[in-house]
């Protein structure tokens, strides 16, 4: 998209210049993600398993420099990717919508199981949240893709995995209400994200 830049160093998304929210800033700031649980520790994992699944799946992945800690995730991802014939389509590509005024990044987007209906994939390293399939359907709205499907793959560090499919008819509708009161918040009572 053009105008839009996302600052790694800042976890920042800046569209035409200005910093517009992400969709997790936006779940974090209206109590819907409670971080009280988060660690460095699992942060660090977590962006340590993303590089080696983009890399992977960029074909550009050295298997001989990936962690021990890593290596199980990994594996999870190839079986879920041998297993659903996941053909992926776009690798960690920003979006920003410009209406709504908010910004993501989906971990992948591509077809599954022969289904050439558009699939949305986020990957987890920790458990299942409620707030999951309200971070897959702000991707499904921001991307203009609202009848795409929605997924979590919850890889684990046993190598196995565990297939979400975020089906309720309302996360599309509650995540519009969730980012107009956010942006009603921000202009009317001043609030940052």
């Amino acid at each position: 998209m053009n105008g839009l830049v996302f600052d790694a160093e800042r976890h920042a998304y800046l569209l035409d210049g200005r910093v517009v929210p992400s969709v997790t800033q936006i779940l974090a700031a209206e109590g819907i993600i409670d971080g009280q649980w988060y660690t460095e520790e699992g942060r660090r994992r977590g962006d340590h398993v993303h590089l080696a699944l983009r890399y992977h799946d960029e074909g550009r992945l050295d298997e001989a420099s990936v962690a021990d800690e890593v290596r199980p995730y990994l594996e999870a991802w190839q079986r879920f990717i041998s297993e659903t014939g996941f053909i992926c389509l776009q690798i960690e590509q920003p979006f920003a919508d410009r209406n709504l005024g908010f910004a993501g990044t989906p971990d992948r987007v591509g077809w599954m199981d022969g289904d050439k209906t558009l699939s949305i994939i986020d990957i987890k390293t920790g458990a299942p949240e409620p707030w999951h399939a309200l971070q897959t359907a702000a991707y499904a709205v921001g991307l203009g893709k609202r009848t795409a499907r929605r997924w979590s793959v919850y890889l684990k560090a046993n190598g196995s995995y565990r297939l979400v499919q975020h089906r309720a008819s309302d996360d599309i509708n509650a995540w519009l209400g969730l980012v107009s009161v956010h942006n009603w918040k921000l202009k009317y009572m001043g609030r940052k994200s």
